[in-house]
């Protein structure tokens, strides 16, 4: 009875630091992906973009996941799913402000610090005009 209370007591921790690593190794390459050329689509609308980073950063997001949690479900922006029934539901959405991200029109950003999120300027406020 004991292990079991623990178990269900640690289990936020654990879906906590699960995103919080998905999150830190998408991160990874869409810092990466930032001085390079990207493939940009648009979904329907002209303003509605997707550009391989998105797809690239969804992958290594719901990869984890599925890793370890196969039973979860997941709505993912790009159309990734997960298993059809659970109580769980990860919602994706690995860059928000594609547009500003596909322009390289990025204003304002948050990174971890290893302490805590803090906001940050970015470089483009020029080149969004």
């Amino acid at each position: 009875m004991v292990a079991e209370s623990q178990t269900l007591a640690d289990e936020p921790r654990q879906l906590l630091a699960l995103a919080l690593e998905a999150a830190r190794a998408a991160g990874v390459m869409l810092r990466q992906k930032l001085g390079t050329p990207l493939h940009v689509e648009f979904k329907g609308a002209h303003n509605n973009l997707v550009t391989d980073a998105d797809k690239a950063s969804e992958a290594i997001i719901t990869g984890l996941i599925r890793a370890r949690y196969p039973e979860h479900r997941i709505l993912a922006e790009e159309g990734t799913t997960g298993a059809d029934a659970s109580p769980y539901r990860w919602v994706i959405d690995p860059v928000d402000g594609t547009t500003n991200f596909a322009t390289r029109c990025l204003l304002c950003y948050l990174h971890w610090s290893g302490t805590g999120w803090r906001a940050a300027g970015g470089r483009g406020l020029q080149s969004c005009y």
